[in-house]
């Protein structure tokens, strides 16, 4: 499949004559010519028979008539608008008035409106224009050669050279706002600067053709939506257009575009960006749909072109050696002259690290198919990923692309896939020790996934601020048999281990190992589930560090179903969950946890009874999680360091009562699986079980002290012996006191003494 070129680039004439202006150069003298003179030497404004435009003055006075059609018939020279329209307050000339515009110019009283004429400048050149409506005062929000082009209106073949415009918001070389309009084979060179929306050939763009237009110069904004050929481009078309020069500003920068809302086609750019957040080498923000409009057929030169000083990867950039072919072949790309595509194969075939930058500029494009045929290790190749994949396929075979390493702070979907489509499917990928970091839809195989994410792998570091995920950072379409061990960290909202947010996307049979931070809507496995998203036979094991709306399974989830999902409530330290049902790490190695809801244990999912957490069939042995077997509770202590090894509520027993001094992180009496449980010692202290009084004694359960128990026993012995003296001083007064005395004992008969 090759590349098509829809319209081929008309090559613009750049060669120039010299016209000296006849109009006055007087400093401090506003310009203006009454609105009754006849100033145009042929021409009545007809279609048919427009003016002729042959010097600067000629030019201006356009304002006086907006509908009536023009035509440049030599060079004009407007040194001369240097000098025009003084300006007492600021001590500065404002310079030549834009053509239509739709606000007062309180200085002139002007009131200004659009413009919906024709111009055709005849390949003829405009050099040295000078305006300046930069105070706050004015805040005229179109400023350019015209201020206003409306419906209608057509700017064609028009050659602006050494240009310094300046103002506020909607600046651009030809028009400051473009609506409803055509501006066609025009170039410019020099300077246009602002504050906002701000382009080499138009600021805002709306529902307006932007065709074979190019500029060399520097455009330079203080604020956001800062474009080398268009600033804003609300439903505008753009096409064969391209940039050279400098391009900053502080948000939404990009080489062609700002912030693009339609279509952008066989545009290219070699430029310098500077910019402090969403920025690119042709766009800076894509506000469109990916599917429906966006960019087509168009690169910049990733060699050639800066973006805050470093040559990188962004969406829509290739390496020097296609772009120079696609440029010498009238834009067009054979897939053919860059991969292998064997006879008997559907695949193109990805075997290096060669192969994958060659493979930017088909990702995409829908239809393409590629296959990975060995490991590749991306080690040194910093800042390397697929920005846009909406080809159909990319299996990655099992095979691994390791050291995958992105560092781009201020950039949304970032991944080793930044952003794939609705008809795209990515599987087979093992992104192995990966350190990603991105600003929002950040994950390690996928920043943000519309299409297909199957038998995917991640392992490493994932940082982002927001909607940041182990595998994924944001879901709208399915993820299945897939898991993460990334560590995944974030400081905003939207942390999972497997995926940062699930909005309206499917997860099937998948989990997630690694430790999980951020600071709300954070889960184990997905950080936030919402818009009628299902999650169904997934588990997580990570810890869960929030600040708010946390959970073991799932952070935060509304509208959306969670079923027959489980989390380690030990091992995630958290009871809680918005979704899930947590079970102990030692419940988690039992198969019946998982089939009692019906898991496939024949075509999915594998376990080691008692040993290993559940894990994939297709998986390899390195990857499978296995419990500690000198651990018989698994509550992350050594039996010999146990005090009560078969039981996980507890691991601490101080004083060897069998009472444990605190329960394990995460775990209280219910979760004890001695018979009878486990209860807290109130003296962890005391074997003897004693807790001291109010007074420092010790207390038994009874309430008594300690020094009561002693007293009460010495007084016990007091009594005894009393008793036994009492006893002993009874007897002996009844017995006989010599032994003389028995003589005189009465004898009793032996009946009596028997009594």
């Amino acid at each position: 499949m090759v590349l098509k070129t829809h319209m081929k680039i008309i090559i613009l004439p750049l060669i120039f004559s010299i016209c000296i202006s006849t109009a006055p150069n007087v400093k401090g003298i506003h310009f203006s010519l009454e609105d009754d003179l006849n100033i145009y030497p042929s021409g009545d404004g007809n279609i048919d028979n427009p003016y002729h435009i042959t010097n600067i003055t000629q030019l201006q006075e356009i304002r006086k008539d907006l509908s009536a059609h023009y035509v440049l018939v030599n060079n004009i020279n407007a040194n001369a608008t240097s000098s025009w329209n003084w300006d007492e307050k600021r001590k500065t000339p404002n310079g030549f008035e834009p053509i239509g515009i739709d606000i007062d110019l309180v200085t002139y009283g002007h009131q200004g409106e659009k413009f919906t004429g024709t111009l055709n400048g005849h390949g003829f050149r405009i050099y040295n224009l000078y305006s300046n409506y930069s105070d706050e005062a004015y805040y005229t929000t179109q400023i350019g050669l015209f201020g206003y082009i409306g419906n209608g209106g057509l700017v064609s073949n028009l050659i602006i050279q050494d240009v310094n415009i300046k103002g506020i918001q909607n600046i651009g070389g030809i028009a400051g706002f473009a609506d409803n309009c055509n501006i066609i084979n025009c170039s410019l060179t020099g300077n246009i600067s602002g504050n906002f929306s701000i382009g080499g050939i138009v600021g805002k763009n709306n529902n307006s053709l932007i065709s074979n237009c190019y500029v060399n110069g520097n455009i330079l904004g203080r604020g956001s939506l800062i474009g080398g050929i268009i600033g804003n481009n609300v439903m505008g078309k753009i096409s064969d257009c391209t940039m050279i020069g400098n391009v900053s500003g502080s948000n939404k920068v990009g080489g062609i575009v700002g912030s693009n809302s339609d279509s952008i086609n066989n545009c290219y750019a070699t430029v310098n960006i500077k910019s402090e957040k969403k920025y690119g080498g042709i766009v800076g923000v894509n506000a469109c749909n990916f599917h429906t409009y966006g960019v087509r057929n168009s690169f910049y030169c990733i060699n050639d072109t800066t973006i805050n000083g470093r040559h990188s990867i962004y969406p829509y950039g290739i390496f020097k050696n296609q772009f120079n072919k696609w440029l010498n072949d009238e834009k067009n790309l054979n897939i053919d002259d860059f991969l292998l595509k064997k006879s008997n194969e559907e695949f193109y075939e990805v075997s290096n690290v060669n192969d994958l930058k060659n493979l930017l500029p088909f990702a995409a494009i829908d239809g393409y198919r590629f296959k990975q045929t060995k490991d590749i290790d991306l080690s040194g190749l910093i800042d390397f990923y697929i920005p846009i994949f909406l080809s159909e396929e990319y299996d990655g075979n099992h095979f691994s692309i390791s050291n995958v390493t992105i560092n781009k702070s201020n950039n949304n979907n970032i991944g080793l896939f930044g952003f794939i489509g609705v008809n795209s499917t990515i599987k087979n990928v093992n992104c192995l020790n990966c350190n990603i970091l991105g600003y929002s839809h950040v994950g390690g195989v996928n920043g943000v996934n519309y299409g297909s994410v199957l038998y995917c792998i991640s392992t490493g570091n994932v940082v982002g601020n927001s909607l940041v995920g182990g595998l994924v950072g944001n879901n709208l379409g399915e993820v299945s048999i897939s898991y993460s061990a990334c560590k995944v960290s974030g400081i905003g909202w939207g942390a999972g281990g497997l995926i940062g947010c699930n909005e309206n996307g499917n997860i099937n049979n998948c989990y997630a190992i690694g430790n999980v931070s951020s600071d709300s809507s954070v889960g184990g496995l997905v950080g936030k589930n919402a818009y009628n998203s299902k999650i169904l036979n997934s588990y997580s094991i990570g810890s869960v560090n929030g600040t708010r709306i946390i959970g073991g399974l799932i952070g935060n989830s509304y509208t959306s179903k969670e079923i027959n999902c489980f989390w380690d409530k030990q091992a995630s330290v958290l009871n809680e969950s918005n979704g899930g049902i947590g079970k102990t790490t030692y419940e988690m190695t039992l198969k019946k946890t998982y089939t009692t809801v019906h898991w496939d244990f024949d075509n999915i999912w594998s376990i080691n009874e008692g040993k290993s957490y559940p894990y994939f069939i297709w998986d390899d042995n390195d990857n499978i999680i296995n419990i500690n077997q000198n651990d018989n509770d698994f509550d992350g202590i050594q039996n010999a360091d146990d005090a009560f090894p078969d039981d996980p509520s507890a691991s601490i027993d101080t004083d060897g009562d069998h009472m444990p001094d605190k329960w394990n992180p995460g775990m209280n009496q219910s979760d004890s699986t001695s018979d009878p449980p486990l209860e807290l010692d109130p003296n962890p202290d005391d074997p003897d079980n004693i807790p001291p009084d109010d007074d420092g004694n010790e207390t038994p359960s009874n309430g008594k002290s300690k020094t009561w128990i002693w007293a009460s026993g010495i007084a016990a012995v007091v009594i005894v012996v009393a008793v036994a003296v009492v006893f002993l001083f009874h007897k002996k007064k009844d017995s006989p006191e010599e032994e003389g005395d028995l003589g005189r004992v009465e004898a009793k008969p032996n009946e009596e003494r028997n009594k």
